[in-house]
């Protein structure tokens, strides 16, 4: 089981936090940290993420699977990583994250929280641990915020940069800027 801590919510969102579960070193998205329903509730307890139903029922049958919501995230990414290289997003991929966002809506509330209007999964949602992810997702493309939005340069992490000059490179200074300038001195200076 992954152990959360505040290195993994490094997007400035939690949707972001969510597309950034997983262990990525070199663009691959190919290890997931969202191995099984406990690293799932780690993750949302790490994220503050407000969930309804208890976590007992996950391990259990549960209508949405981890391979749901895994290809949430996937899709996701691929948006926004086209996104911040500049390119239109592919309309198939569009076509997967719009069925998703329906799907939400229509087992979806309105409710006002902090003088907000906001739309929140149901209690009685039998996918509402999905469908709060999809609208979390919704709130990031619809919140204004995607200008900041870049990836770390050594990984696929995303990220909102909200620093003065806007320049951040790396989701982490102490993890992928740090291992980037090494890999960069060991280039320039290599041991014989």
């Amino acid at each position: 089981m992954h152990k959360w801590t505040n290195a993994d919510l490094v997007g400035g969102h939690a949707a972001l936090d969510f597309l950034n579960t997983v262990s990525d070193v070199g663009k691959s998205r190919q290890d997931t940290r969202l191995e099984n329903w406990n690293d799932y509730q780690g993750w949302v307890a790490a994220a503050g993420i407000e969930q309804f139903e208890s976590f007992s029922a996950l391990k259990t049958s549960h209508p949405v699977t981890l391979a749901k919501i895994h290809e949430l995230r996937e899709v996701s990414y691929s948006i926004l990583h086209a996104l911040t290289a500049g390119n239109t997003p592919n309309a198939n991929v569009l076509g997967k994250l719009q069925t998703f966002i329906k799907d939400a809506y229509r087992s979806a509330g309105l409710t006002v929280i902090d003088g907000e209007f906001r739309w929140r999964s149901r209690k009685n949602d039998r996918n509402q641990h999905l469908h709060r992810l999809v609208l979390l997702i919704d709130d990031l493309l619809r919140g204004g915020e995607l200008h900041m939005l870049r990836e770390c340069g050594r990984c696929t992490w995303l990220f909102l940069d909200t620093g003065r000059g806007q320049g951040r490179k790396w989701c982490d200074m102490r993890k992928c800027g740090n291992r980037a300038k090494s890999e960069r001195f060991r280039s320039k200076h290599p041991t014989h």
